[in-house]
This record gives C-alpha cells, structure tokens and sequence, in this order.
C-alpha cells in the first residue's frame, strides 16, 4: 500500500490511497515541553514516520509529552519507537518522556507488552 504523507501547520498526516487520513501527529510546545497527539493508528509500514518526527524534536528539545487518547492502535514496531525514544533521552538529552492518555486497547497492548513498566504514564490527558 502507498502512503502520503500532508504536513498543515503542526500536523503531520500520513494519508493511504485512497486518501483517508490513517496517522496524524499534532504538535505544540509549551514552556519547552513538546506536546505530540497521536491520532489514528500507528501501523508497521509507517511508523518509521513517527520516529522520524519525534528525532527530529530532539535537535531543538528535551523535555516531551506523547498523547495516545486518540490513538486507535500501535504496532510493534511503534512500541519499538517509543522505547528508542525513551533510550535516546535517557542517554543523550538528560531529559523526560512521559505518556499520558494512554486508555483502552492501547493501555493493554502496554500492560500484555509490559511495556507500562518502562515509561511514566498518567492514563488522563494533561493538556
């Protein structure tokens, strides 16, 4: 399948063939905290769209919030992001990641993973 990827503002959307919007990344920054919304699923084939997104905030900032409450699924691939992620900040930029709106099948695909025991969830939305 083709993906597009339709960057408006501080969105990125990866589109599929026929248009429809399957990702998009919303991003504010607020007293140097970037907040990053991810809505929409983030599937194998294009999570590499993800990581290179929040890379590419790690030049500029340290200090991050990921918002899953309107992320309908995550792949493995995504998990496997999230904990480079989580890696490069600990090792490089000394600074925090934290997860928040993390709920329903996302919040057990963390639990099944184990993956709730590596990284600082609030299961509400800060923001």
């Amino acid at each position: 399948m083709e993906y597009k990827r339709q960057v408006d503002d501080n969105k990125l959307k990866i589109l599929d063939e026929l248009q429809r919007e399957i990702l998009c990344l919303e991003e504010s920054i607020d007293d140097n905290v970037v907040h990053v919304g991810i809505i929409g699923e983030v599937r194998n084939e294009i999570a590499h769209d993800l990581e290179d997104e929040l890379v590419a905030l790690t030049f500029l900032y340290h200090q991050f919030v990921l918002d899953f409450s309107e992320t309908t699924f995550i792949a493995s691939m995504g998990l496997k992001i999230l904990l480079d992620f989580q890696k490069r900040i600990d090792q490089f930029l000394d600074g925090n990641l934290l997860l928040v709106g993390v709920k329903g099948d996302i919040e057990q695909i963390f639990h099944d993973t184990g993956y709730n025991a590596l990284f600082m969830i609030e299961k509400e939305n800060l923001g």
